[in-house]
């Protein structure tokens, strides 16, 4: 099992009525945790990926850049309800850096409203999508080359 590492964390605020100050409460609304399996960083992200949370996300991206020996990433939005065009400009942004230095990303269990942002934008014909990780993980493999008898 790979060790998780929580990267981004939001709490929701609550702004006090009578004072005006706002107070952090214990609720996630936004985190992504990375793991690594055979050198390849699987971002699991969960929230909506709206407005400035793009740049938490693509912190989160270019710091799994970094990792030695990364042979590429996965971005698990499984539980991504949602992502508004912003957040949609910065995953085509990092996808065009990143394949660009070579580096592949595939995305992993697209729910419906991603799916449907995808596709009416036409990404859907960009992005290679899996809906399990195992597929996500073979797809880093080289193709098996046929060997003529």
């Amino acid at each position: 099992m790979a060790d998780i590492e929580r990267v981004v964390e939001i709490k929701k605020t609550l702004t006090n009525e009578e004072t005006g100050e706002k107070e952090e409460t214990d609720k996630v609304i936004f985190s992504i945790d990375r793991r690594i399996s055979d050198d390849i960083a699987i971002l699991d992200v969960a929230g909506e990926i709206i407005g400035d949370r793009r740049f938490d996300l693509n912190e989160a991206i270019q710091g799994s850049m970094d990792l030695p020996n990364n042979k590429g990433i996965i971005l698990n939005l499984m539980k991504v309800p949602m992502m508004d065009s912003v957040g949609l400009g910065m995953l085509i942004g990092a996808y065009t850096y990143l394949t660009r230095k070579g580096t592949k990303v595939v995305l992993l269990n697209v729910g419906r409203s991603v799916r449907y942002l995808l596709v009416i934008t036409k990404l859907d014909q960009v992005f290679e999508k899996y809906d399990s990780e195992y597929e996500a993980l073979e797809s880093f493999k080289p193709p098996e080359t046929a060997v003529a008898l």
